[in-house]
């Protein structure tokens, strides 16, 4: 908890900059079993023709390395807008059959 770091690359012709943080522990609870998970933010910013943000929170459990619950929120603007709010929830942790 509290450590961070950050990133810059490229998407195409887009520079990005990202800054990541473990914010708290949680327990999230899967299909009745509790799971220890670090809650991650992860903010990115776009330049050039697409300037923008998008950030993601993601409940990671280290014990499966799997993401228990994830929400992402990006807002992109330039010659085309993108918007988007997805919030994912990991239902299961037994494979389907």
């Amino acid at each position: 908890v509290g450590r961070t770091w950050t990133s810059t690359y490229r998407a195409g012709s887009l520079p990005v900059t990202t800054r990541a943080e473990v914010l708290r522990s949680e327990v999230v609870e899967i299909g009745g079993a509790r799971y220890a998970a670090r809650v991650i933010r992860t903010v990115g910013d776009t330049g050039g023709t697409h300037p923008g943000r998008r950030t993601d929170t993601i409940w990671w459990s280290p014990a499966l390395a799997l993401p228990l619950r994830w929400e992402i929120a990006m807002d992109i603007g330039g010659p085309v807008t993108l918007r988007t709010r997805a919030a994912l929830v990991l239902e299961s942790v037994l494979p389907s059959t």
